[in-house]
């Protein structure tokens, strides 16, 4: 699920595959930063996705929000 929140995107996975394949939640990050990419190149975003709850860790579902970068003068 992609989805807007007042703070910018949300993407929540109930059942990710990078569980079954590395159960201890490392794969994540792959997700993390293929949907920051993917941001950045159809919104202009500059920032991070930040995996504030992981299914391999107990978590619901695996939960992504953007972060966007601060702006240095």
């Amino acid at each position: 699920e992609l989805r807007p929140v007042p703070e910018g995107v949300e993407v929540r996975m109930a059942e990710p595959l990078s569980v079954r394949a590395l159960p201890d939640g490392t794969a994540c990050d792959f997700y993390g930063a293929a949907y920051g990419e993917l941001l950045r190149r159809l919104t202009r975003f500059e920032g991070a996705m930040l995996h504030e709850s992981c299914r391999a860790r107990g978590g619901e579902a695996c939960l992504w929000r953007s972060a966007a970068a601060e702006i240095y003068e």
